[in-house]
């Protein structure tokens, strides 16, 4: 049974990449965009910088020399496993590990029920629940939502594995001290401080906290062994983070408000209305998991509404806490098995129309019905055409083209992420001037030789291609024209 759920919610996740899978167009290329395209766009082109050989990562999508750090390092050694298109390596990477993380979901919860049905309810309560269908009120990376919480990013579903494996670890040696079980905490921190030191963060917090509530002093030791290589970890990413770069995009992070608590309490539907009821019989029984699995779902919600200044509060919430919400307010409708399972159903039933919304609003996002998702098969031969080119040169392009470049050919780019590219708007109003012919030619030829492009792409459907005199034809073939200098 559990292995059928796995399977059934780990499609629901990609429910939007196998709805347009049935309607590829003839000629074309099908990507499988899973979230935000640029977002998407750029894991893919840190999995193409893996498979190409590299092992230190590149921003492709700016030409400044930017410090990406290893954030994302997940993605480039996902890349060096990938043997097919890095679109298709990365769909199937986030449905195998959607699979993994809720049989870890399963665990756990087995670990706080001894009552099979009980653990079954609460897994199907903690993958259900999601906002009220007459009143979808959300926010800002909402984890409140169902599919949100499984989400379309590997490396956030990865994270979510292995924050709750963290949790279940140290409650297993506040129960018992043993070195080995310290020692695989550290490494399952230091593993997920390459993806999140924010989680790192609430999670250490979280531990402490545990910990003083359970009066537990052998665990210090413990601590040094599990705090020493993050301290190592963290030194290297403030080198990074220091960068002028990173600091504009914490500025950019500081813009997102987090929700308000109405808002947040509206958005979660009826659990949370649940776990209040629920909270007394939960904490009957006060055992390291359940103390510590409740720290692991409050203390980041206190932590978001608590306004710490220079920290992105919306990083700080971790879906996998939803866990232990769920076992929370399973707890408030255990009675008799007749009527528990009842109101189990009916709470699964409520939440239906609300999963049925979030599928319909990410199958109507509006790129994954367009080019972005369904690549024209000449243009995708023209950048395997581009990609056999050196890459000591650089890349323009324009109408989104340029956030395939990096993906296919593992060129860098002048402009490709309105987010990640240094300076986008002066970039991006360059880049409109140079393909409208509005640039002289002394311009147009200083823009490409002070930025090193040596290849200009252009889509025929857009029509003519700009004409300038130094323009020398490298490629053509009915859809893409790429000149060279």
């Amino acid at each position: 049974m559990i292995l059928g759920i796995a399977i059934l919610f780990s499609f629901l996740n990609l429910f939007h990449v196998f709805y347009y899978l049935s309607k590829v167009p003839p000629n074309t290329i099908f990507i499988g965009i899973t979230h935000w395209y640029e977002d998407y766009f750029f894991y893919l082109s840190q999995m193409t910088q893996g498979a190409m050989g590299q092992w230190s990562l590149i921003n492709k999508y700016s030409l400044e020399n930017i410090p990406i750090g290893f954030n994302w390092v997940f993605n480039l050694l996902l890349g060096k496993l990938s043997n097919s298109p890095v679109w298709t390596t990365y769909d199937i990477t986030i449905f195998i590990l959607t699979f993994i993380y809720i049989l870890l979901m399963y665990k756990v919860l087995t670990s706080l029920f001894t009552n099979k049905i009980k653990a079954y309810s609460a897994l199907i309560v903690a993958l259900t629940s999601t906002n009220w269908f007459f009143n979808p009120v959300t926010y800002f990376y909402a984890y409140t939502s169902a599919l949100n919480r499984l989400g379309g990013v590997a490396h956030h579903v990865a994270q979510n594995i292995l924050s709750l494996v963290s949790v279940y670890l140290f409650a297993k040696l506040l129960e018992s001290y043993k070195l080995k079980t310290a020692i695989i905490i550290a490494l399952t921190l230091s593993i997920l401080f390459l993806m999140s030191s924010f989680y790192v963060m609430i999670n250490i917090i979280v531990f402490v906290v545990s910990a003083v509530l359970l009066k537990n002093r052998k665990i210090v030791k413990s601590f040094l062994i599990i705090i020493a290589p993050l301290a190592v970890l963290a030194y290297f990413q403030s080198q990074v983070i220091s960068h002028p770069f990173w600091v504009l995009v914490r500025e950019w992070e500081q813009t997102r408000s987090p929700a308000t608590f109405s808002t947040f309490i509206i958005s979660g539907g009826l659990i949370m209305f649940l776990v209040p009821f629920g909270l007394t019989k939960f904490l009957k029984i006060k055992s390291p998991l359940r103390v510590v699995g409740l720290m692991f779902a409050i203390l980041p919600i206190v932590l978001y509404f608590s306004g710490i200044a220079g920290i992105p509060v919306f990083r700080l919430l971790q879906p996998a806490g939803y866990v232990f919400l769920a076992a929370i307010a399973t707890e408030a409708l255990a009675g008799k098995k007749r009527i528990f399972l009842l109101l189990v159903s009916i709470y699964v039933l409520l939440q239906i129309p609300g999963l049925g919304m979030e599928i319909k609003s990410r199958v109507n996002e509006y790129y994954l019905n367009s080019h972005l998702n369904f690549l024209d098969r000449d243009v995708y031969d023209g950048l395997l055409f581009l990609k056999d080119q050196p890459h000591d040169k650089n890349v323009l392009a324009v109408h989104t083209l340029e956030s395939f470049v990096p993906v296919v050919s593992g060129h860098s780019v002048f402009e490709g992420h309105a987010t990640l590219t240094l300076d986008y708007k002066e970039k991006i109003d360059k880049t409109i001037a140079f393909y409208t012919n509005k640039m002289s030619e002394i311009d147009a030829y200083t823009l490409l030789k002070n930025n090193n492009i040596d290849y200009i792409l252009w889509e025929k459907r857009f029509g003519e291609a700009p004409r300038y005199s130094f323009f020398r034809l490298l490629y053509e073939n009915p859809k893409l024209v790429i000149f060279t200098l």
